[in-house]
């Protein structure tokens, strides 16, 4: 799995708000900028204890990459099929 960075920009401030549709069709409504991070937090500490990346658009990022426009998002934690292959991926960066 590849790493890629489409819908991401450096962090600013702003005000303005994104929507963020989840797998389950709900929506989130989060301030620009925001990251996987923050979605996961919004949606329950546990899940984010639990999180180990995030698709954005299908493209999978690290919790931490800011989102700037209205977009799909599926965080990933361990039960997700392709989390194994994801860790693998990171840890090869060590």
């Amino acid at each position: 799995v590849e790493v890629t960075s489409s819908n991401l920009v450096p962090p600013t401030k702003s005000m303005n708000n994104i929507q963020i549709t989840l797998p389950d069709e709900s929506v989130k409504e989060l301030e620009q900028g925001s990251t996987s991070a923050d979605l996961a937090r919004s949606i329950g500490e546990g899940l984010l204890r639990a999180s180990i990346a995030a698709k954005v658009d299908g493209d999978v990022v690290d919790l931490h990459s800011p989102i700037v426009t209205n977009t799909n998002v599926e965080i990933i934690t361990s039960k997700n099929p392709e989390a194994q292959e994801i860790l693998l991926h990171s840890s090869a960066h060590l």
